[in-house]
Formats: structure tokens, C-alpha cells, sequence
């Protein structure tokens, strides 16, 4: 064993530093394992990451405690945090630190204490602040220097030096609360634009709130300050509520008797075996399951993580979003039972605790759950799913910014595990990687229970408009479509990915369109129940504001809702259909336990028509739904990013394949005012190799991925000249960088949406070659490591490797 730790601190560090091991530490100093280590004059916390015989320096200082007896991390997990660290440009202490539920994670903070036996009278001449702070020091055994003024301090550090009481540090560990606290603004809250500049933590806090209830990690994920939100409590703007906890594992009973006589079809079969030989040894390690929709990718999984089980080994089973996927939670937990356990950040703190701590020790081995269930510290792995592995959900964008399927293949190979990654639309440079022989690939081209793939029709929205000379929201084909299916007691769904009543509210004079304060787009119109005139929201920042009655360019009166969301269409549907129930399923009513509900209500046939934003194409199978909508094709395809129409083209393919999966054939109506354009085409007859195709051919002509890596540096300030300055300096520094490695330098430019949360946003797009990744990571390590000219001090450079959107 060596004699010397190389711990990771929990602060922005960008290096391990080794620490001597005294002799009454050495039995419980592992890699994984927390500590607390002296910093200077202070005292931090960090993990073990290894253990060496010599230290980087000749003088060394001790580790202080060692706060588990089993480590907190394993090995495996050790090292992906090391990696996700080196590969993505983040402190290594702060991102170990990451992959622990918050209930885990722990600070030093140093604490007074009263010396036992001491006493101090009265008439020694302490002043009457000085005694009082004696009596509060007495009477609760401690006092932590943070929550003192620097007055308080300076009488304390006196009774220090009298030798009445000592100053030390304290590790804390918060325990997680018994149910779900989450925060919601309170109705006294005055408006967020009221608040002074100083308050710029609370303003951010109370727009995240202004529509919602979150819990304190989501706040902080969205970046929220705790300090911001501890004072909007104590001043009774914000509410804390705890809600009881609740079963995180539904209960299964409802798909036993549906999965016990499922028969493989011949194509599932063969892709099973493919898989268990990997399990086995094989040198297939990593496999690509392209199965067309409803052609059985889950049942796949099910019984390839009961061959991990059976052999005694555990299993990680990622999905995109864990709330909107019962039907597959309810198929594992028939399954597997006890054996489960769920993990994903929307669960309350004590829930994700309990489940992880489940995993931790053994009495689960298989962990399902969104992108940060592939932390699950799962012993003995043998295997890794990735289902809908083309979403974009996987990748962070706060904070560290790791993709989890990236993440996955690397936990996988540090424990020598097998990977699967599914999908009906796979990403095209997975599946650049399956042709090249990278990758393993596995078909299933077929449906299963002989259901045929829907047909699909391509509406012209511009012959529709043209014939009745106005906006179309519901073309006359899909109008009869769903009044026919609703005739034979089937389903319909109407797609339509934006949220909101409407998009923009514009004067009609002048043309003007009302915007939000902070960040470069159209505030959008909420209607509201307790609200007439409705709500204008950012769906950035969260800030809100009443409908004014007159134009602020202009003066004219009458402002006008252009455009439509999710809300307009279900008035439009109720109006087209009239009588029929319709629901709704978006961001709005998907928090908490909506989506759920929503989802469980239509799968009974309580609804008959669902409306909904891209939630509805995340692998539900409904099966009375046999005419599906599309209301607007056209949103995605011109956005500023080189992968708008592969998203384009996986969306509407998902959204299309939740069409009859049964006995009933299903029907979509594509409505798009570009019926003729490739990726409509390519939907309508279901050409996949051909639009990869063509899509691959286009980014080799132009050098992007899977051609080409990328690395998108964001540069951001609240003054633009500022921002734009950094942004000009960094470019040219990585332009001299990046010469001698091939690294080719693209801007600076301002972002697509250039001003967000009141911050001026610049990009600097790194292109490297594609073989391996050396030379950009090099590159970026020079740059990140040069110290920036901050002006103000409120400059933020962040880095962004393999990003998977440029806006």
C-alpha cells in the first residue's frame, strides 16, 4: 500500500494533490473513499483517487479523517470520474463529487466550541454582545464561524485566546429530509422585475419559480444560488413544502401476465444471441439495436438483463426520461422486483438516496433511470443499455457538460461490460461507427404481432390555406382521419412541439413584437384560469409579465397572439372534434406526477385525443391509437444547427411510430408546407439508409461530426463589448494553439440566440480531425489553462466537447 493519497478536492482545482497517510488512517484510506484534508489555512473535503509510494513534492501534509469506512465510490467509478474530468474540462474533485446523490455530499466548516469545565462571570468585564455570544456558545455546544458577523468572530477569536474556547472544523453532512422538499414561490412574491440589481440571485431564483414548484437540486442544477433561495425562504417569498414520500418502483402486477407468453421473433432472437455471446466473452462488446418502432427493442433488453442477472452480475438501463416511460418501469418491475431500483434527479432527496444506498449495497443490481443513473454504483456490471440513444436529453447542458451515452460506453470498458445502444432512429454517428465496424449492429426491420408500420401522408399546408383563404392549424384530412377513428372508438394524437397558448403577441401596426428583457426572444402567451388576459413567459429565464393593453413602440391598442402552442390546438381540437375528450401533455403539465397521469389516462381510453410536444414520441405504445397528427413538420428543419434535420427526421419518425402498433393499421398526416423536401420524404416511406445517406455525405462535404470533433467555447458577459472582447482574444490565442495540431478555429460569432438570463452570448467553434482525440484536447487544455482578462469579473468561458446542439 503506498504511503502517500492523491486526493481530488471538492473545489475548482484543476489537479489531484498527494497527502500523507498517518498510521491510524491507513486501514480505511482507499481510492473512492471521502476525506478531509487541510488547504492552506482552511480545511476542505475531497476523494481518494489513488494511492502512490512517492508524493509530487518533496513536503507533504496529512489527511486529516477519512468519513468512510467502505468507500463512496468504486473503482470503476473512480475512474469515470477521473476521465468525465480530463475529457470534459471540469475540476476532478467537484466532478466526483457529482456523481453522488446530493443527500452524500459533504464540507469542513469550522465551528467554535466552549472548552468542558470552562466558565467566564460576569464581572470580567465582557461587553454585553460579548456575553451573549458566550451564553449562545454554552448553550448550544457550537457556533459555526460562517454564520457570524465579522464583529461576532473577532469576540470569539478573544475567547480563544483566553483559552475558554477553541475553534476547529466540523465535517457536515446534511441528512436528506423525510419526503420531498420542493420550493414554490409564495403569493406575496413581488415580481421579479421589481427587485433591485443587487438581488440578482433572487430574481433568478423567483423566475424559475414563476410557473412551477422545484426541488432545491433542480433549482441549483438550472443555476440557482443556495444562498438566494435560503434568504427568499427566511423572507417568506418562497415556499418550502415536504411532500410524503411516495413508491419510486410501480408495481408490475399489470405486465406479468402480458410478458409470460411472449414469443421472440426470428430477428430478436438473433440479435439476443449476438448479445449473449458478448456476455459471455465474445469480442462483440458493443452493439447498436436499430429496430424500426414497435419492432420489440425492450423485450430484447428484458431478457438480456435477465442473462446478466442469472449470472450474477448487475446491469444499468438508461432512458431518456424516467417520468414518461411507466409502461417500461412497470416491465422491468414485473421482471425483476426487488431486484430494481430507480434513480434519476427528478426523485426528492431521501427517495434517490434510499435507492442509491439499495444499489450501493447490493440489494438492487439493476439500476434504471435517466441520464444520471449511469453513476448507479452497480457491483459486478455486466451490462449497459442506452434506449432512444440518439436523444439529445442525455447531454448535460449545465454545469459539467458530459454526454451520458459517452459516459456509458466508458463505464462500460473501465468494467469490462457489454453496451447496447437502441433505437428506431439511431444517431447518425453511431451509425456511422456500425458501418465502419466500430460498432456491432443488430436489426429488427420488422413489428412485432404482424403490426404493419403506419402509412403516411404528406398534407400541403399552402394548397389547405390556399382553398380557405386563411391560417390552417387542422388540415381537412386529418380532421376526417380522427373523426373517423373516434367513429370506431380509436385514438387520436396531435403533435405539435411548442408549449403555450401562442408563440408571440404583436402589434399589429408597427409590427412589434413584445420581447424579453434578458434574453433575445418573443416572450410567450400562457392562458392562465386564474388569469383572463393570460401570462407572457420566457421559456428561457422563467420571467413573466401581464399583457399590456397597448403597444410600448406605438401606442396602438389590440395586440394580437400570432402563431400557435399546445394550448391553441387543444381549443382547435375541441372545436373540430366536438364532444371528444382531449388532453394535454407538455412541460406545463408533465411536472410532478402529471405526465404520468396524463400517459395513464389516455392508455385506458379516458381521453380520446392526446395533444402534445415531443413527450409523446418518447416510446409509449398505446394500443387504441391509430391516427396521429403532426401540426406543424416544418418548426425544427430551419434552425441554425448543422443536425436540425436529423433531429427533424427522428422526432416525426418517433412521433409516427406511436400509430397502430396492434391489429389496426395506423395513419399520420404530416402537414408541412414542404411536402417535396428529403427529410419529409424519408419519413413518409420510412428510408432511413437513405437519409443517412445523404445526411452523412453532407457532413463530410462541410467537416462535421462524426467527420470532424467539435468543441464549442461559450464566452458570456452582461456587457457585450466585454464578451465580445474575450471572445476576439480567445480565438486568436486558438488560432496559435490549434495550428500545430490541425485544429481549425471558426469565429468568434455571436450565439443563434445571442442574449440569454441578461448574459451576451459569443461562440468559438474548435474543428478537429476525427481519428482520435489528442489534438483537441490538447489544444483545449492550453487554452482553459491561460488566465482570461476579466474586466468586470463576470466573464464565463465554458467548454463544450462533442456538443450536441449550436444554439
Amino acid at each position: 500500500m503506498g504511503s502517500f493519497a492523491r486526493v481530488a478536492v471538492c473545489l475548482p482545482l484543476p489537479r489531484t494533490l498527494h497527502y500523507g497517510i498517518p498510521d491510524h488512517l491507513v486501514p480505511c484510506a482507499r481510492p473512492g473513499a471521502r476525506c478531509v484534508v487541510p488547504l492552506g489555512n482552511a480545511r476542505a473535503t475531497g476523494f481518494i483517487v489513488d494511492l502512490d509510494l512517492v508524493a509530487e513534492v518533496p513536503k507533504v501534509r496529512d489527511l486529516l479523517e477519512v468519513l468512510d469506512r467502505d468507500p463512496a465510490l468504486p473503482e470503476d467509478l473512480v475512474r469515470l470520474g477521473l476521465w468525465l474530468s480530463r475529457y470534459y474540462h471540469g475540476p476532478p474533485g467537484e466532478t466526483l463529487a457529482s456523481l453522488l446523490p446530493p443527500g452524500f455530499r459533504a464540507r469542513a466548516r469550522p465551528v467554535y466550541r466552549p472548552v468542558a469545565g470552562s466558565a467566564v462571570s460576569a464581572d470580567e468585564g465582557l461587553g454585553t454582545r460579548a456575553a451573549a455570544l458566550w451564553e449562545a456558545l454554552c448553550r448550544k455546544g457550537q457556533l459555526a464561524a460562517s454564520a457570524l458577523r465579522v464583529s461576532d468572530g473577532k469576540i470569539l477569536a478573544a475567547l480563544v485566546a483566553r483559552g475558554v474556547a477553541v475553534r476547529e472544523w466540523a465535517v457536515e453532512t446534511r441528512a436528506a429530509p423525510v419526503g420531498t422538499s420542493r420550493y414554490a414561490r409564495a403569493l406575496q412574491a413581488p415580481s421579479p422585475d421589481s427587485l433591485p440589481a443587487r438581488c440578482r440571485g433572487q430574481v433568478e431564483v423567483l423566475r424559475l419559480l414563476s410557473d412551477r414548484s422545484l426541488t432545491r437540486g433542480e433549482l441549483l442544477a438550472a443555476g440557482a444560488s443556495a444562498e438566494a433561495l435560503r434568504r427568499l425562504v427566511a423572507k417568506g417569498w418562497v415556499e418550502r413544502r415536504v411532500e410524503a414520500a411516495c413508491a419510486v418502483i410501480p408495481d408490475g402486477g399489470a405486465f406479468r401476465a402480458g410478458d409470460a407468453d411472449l414469443v421472440l421473433s426470428p430477428e430478436q432472437a438473433q440479435a439476443l444471441e449476438a448479445i449473449r455471446a458478448g456476455l459471455a466473452g465474445g469480442p462483440d462488446r458493443t452493439f447498436l439495436l436499430h429496430g424500426v418502432t414497435g419492432s420489440g427493442k425492450t423485450e430484447v433488453y428484458l431478457r438480456a438483463v435477465e442473462e446478466v442477472h442469472r449470472r450474477g452480475q448487475g446491469a444499468i438501463v438508461l432512458v431518456p426520461e424516467i417520468g414518461l416511460t411507466p409502461q417500461l418501469l412497470g416491465r422491468f418491475a414485473a421482471r425483476f422486483g426487488g431486484a430494481l431500483a430507480v434513480l434519476h434527479s427528478g426523485l426528492g432527496e431521501r427517495e434517490r438516496r434510499l435507492q442509491w444506498e439499495r444499489v450501493r449495497r447490493g440489494e438492487a443490481s439493476i439500476a434504471v433511470g435517466a441520464r444520471s443513473a449511469v453513476f448507479a454504483p452497480v457491483a459486478r456490471l455486466g451490462l449497459v443499455v442506452v434506449d432512444e440513444e440518439h436523444e439529445a436529453s442525455y447531454k448535460q447542458e449545465e454545469g459539467l457538460r458530459y454526454h451520458a451515452k459517452h459516459a456509458a460506453l466508458m463505464r462500460a470498458q473501465f468494467s469490462e461490460a457489454v453496451v447496447v445502444l437502441g433505437s428506431a432512429t439511431p444517431d447518425l454517428e453511431t451509425y456511422w461507427r456500425a458501418r465502419a465496424g466500430a460498432v456491432r449492429g443488430l436489426s429488427l426491420p420488422r413489428r412485432v404481432r404482424a403490426a404493419r408500420p403506419p402509412e403516411v401522408r404528406l398534407v400541403d399546408l399552402r394548397q389547405e390555406e390556399s382553398r380557405r383563404r386563411s391560417r390552417v392549424l387542422l388540415s381537412e384530412p386529418l380532421r376526417r382521419g380522427v373523426e373517423e377513428a373516434l367513429g370506431r372508438g380509436e385514438q387520436g394524437l396531435i403533435f405539435l412541439n411548442r408549449r403555450g397558448f401562442s408563440p408571440a403577441l404583436l402589434c399589429p401596426d408597427c409590427g412589434e413584437a413584445l420581447r424579453c428583457p434578458r434574453c433575445a426572444v418573443a416572450l410567450t402567451l400562457h392562458r392562465r384560469p386564474q388569469i383572463p388576459e393570460g401570462l407572457l413567459l420566457c421559456h428561457h429565464c422563467g420571467g413573466e409579465r401581464r399583457p399590456p393593453s397597448t403597444c410600448a413602440s406605438c401606442g396602438s391598442a389590440g395586440l394580437t397572439p400570432i402563431g400557435f402552442g399546445t394550448q391553441r390546438l387543444v381549443e382547435a381540437a375541441e372545436r373540430a372534434w366536438p364532444g371528444a375528450r382531449v388532453s394535454r401533455l407538455d412541460r406545463d403539465t408533465a411536472r410532478g406526477s402529471g405526465g404520468a397521469q396524463v400517459l395513464g389516462a389516455f392508455h385506458k381510453g379516458e381521453a380520446d385525443i392526446l395533444v402534445g410536444t415531443q413527450m409523446v414520441a418518447k416510446g409509449h405504445h398505446f394500443p387504441r391509437l391509430t391516427v396521429v397528427g403532426i401540426a406543424d413538420a416544418d418548426q425544427s428543419l430551419h434552425l441554425p444547427d448543422f443536425r436540425a434535420a436529423e433531429r427533424t427526421f427522428q422526432v416525426l419518425t418517433q412521433v409516427a411510430g406511436r400509430a397502430g402498433r396492434e391489429e389496426q393499421e395506423g395513419v399520420v398526416f404530416l402537414q408541412t408546407r414542404l411536402p417535396h423536401h428529403p427529410v419529409f420524404q424519408a419519413v413518409a416511406t420510412g428510408d432511413f439508409e437513405g437519409f443517412a445517406a445523404g445526411e452523412l455525405e453532407a457532413r463530410r462535404e462541410a467537416g462535421f461530426p462524426p467527420f470532424r470533433r467539435l468543441a464549442l467555447l461559450r464566452v458570456s458577459s452582461p456587457d457585450r463589448t466585454e464578451g465580445e472582447t474575450a471572445a476576439r482574444d480567445l480565438a486568436r490565442r486558438a488560432v496559435a494553439c490549434g495550428a500545430p495540431y490541425g485544429v481549425e478555429v471558426l469565429g468568434p460569432a455571436p450565439a443563434p440566440l445571442e442574449r440569454l438570463r441578461g448574459r451576451y452570448r459569443f461562440q468559438v467553434l474548435l474543428r478537429a480531425p476525427a481519428w482520435e482525440p489528442g489534438p483537441m484536447q490538447r489544444v483545449l487544455r492550453r487554452l482553459l489553462a491561460e488566465p482570461v482578462p476579466r474586466g468586470s469579473g463576470d466573464l464565463w468561458i465554458q467548454p463544450d466537447v462533442d456538443p450536441v446542439s449550436l444554439l
